[in-house]
């Protein structure tokens, strides 16, 4: 995102927060819009959204699932059902190191079973 952001910037990202905190709710469905759908709605290039999303993630406002959708942190865990372990695993470089500890503990006694 641009070190100052345009107005037309500063109201997308507005709106996107609140359709954060609002999804799921009106729509039925927890999971946002494409990409390219919102840029188009909030009439800002796809990849300065993507770039908002991605800045959401790391804030811990929204998920980001494996297959690149977006979704409301408050419906990361029912988007993650199914997923293996593995690919849960691969994401926990951006969560606390309490959590990379757990998964190595569970790695080595898995690898100590067989």
């Amino acid at each position: 995102m641009p070190k100052r952001p345009t107005l037309i910037v500063r109201n997308a990202e507005k709106k996107l927060l609140d359709l954060l905190k609002n999804q799921g709710v009106d729509s039925g469905s927890d999971r946002l819009p494409t990409v390219r759908q919102l840029g188009e709605q909030l009439a800002v290039n796809f990849a300065t959204i993507s770039r908002l999303l991605k800045r959401f993630v790391t804030e811990g406002l929204a998920w980001q699932h494996p297959n690149g959708r977006f979704f409301p942190i408050h419906a990361a865990s029912a988007a993650a059902t199914g997923l293996p372990i593995v690919l849960l695993g691969r994401q926990m470089q951006h969560w606390s190191t309490l959590y990379q500890e757990i998964i190595e503990g569970v790695s080595e006694k898995c690898t100590s079973n067989g």
